[in-house]
């Protein structure tokens, strides 16, 4: 009677064990795939934070901006859009859709100072030394493209 316990007892420890380490793996894989889905939406947005650029600084010189940098911006726009729809848990979830369709702001630039924000935001969680380096070289550029005497290399 003891051996059969002990083998009852053994099997259900077997079969809680296995049980644990797949809630385990699923939570893992999860976690995974919303680090995946953060970085994609990260990178989408530095890049249509740099389409956003041109928007500003064709509005800085009363110019219209091309056609083809606005249809990016929309493409982007509803690519990042369809990655959030997988990552409903996102912090930066809310303020990251006001950036892209609100219409609250009056002038390219408040988009784009928004974006940054954003950027910042959630580059913090995802790659804080990397944001900081980028920040630093965004910060020198912007100086630098200030300036009209000085060309860009």
């Amino acid at each position: 009677m003891q051996a059969f316990a002990n083998y009852l007892l053994s099997f259900f420890f077997g079969i809680a064990t296995a049980w644990f380490a797949g809630w385990l793996n699923k939570k893992r894989d999860k976690q995974k795939q919303i680090e995946e889905g953060k970085f994609k939406v990260y990178m989408l947005l530095l890049s249509l934070w740099s389409d956003y650029f041109w928007v500003t600084t064709a509005e800085m010189h009363k110019k219209q901006t091309s056609p083809e940098i606005l249809q990016r911006i929309e493409y982007r726009k509803w690519k990042i859009a369809d990655e959030l729809r997988l990552l409903d848990d996102l912090p930066e979830l809310e303020i990251i859709l006001q950036s892209l369709f609100s219409k609250e702001f009056k002038t390219a630039n408040e988009k784009y100072l928004r974006l940054n924000e954003v950027i910042n935001s959630l580059g913090q969680s995802i790659n804080p030394r990397y944001t900081a380096i980028m920040r630093k070289i965004s910060d020198v550029n912007i100086k630098y493209l200030a300036d009209p005497n000085n060309r860009i290399p």
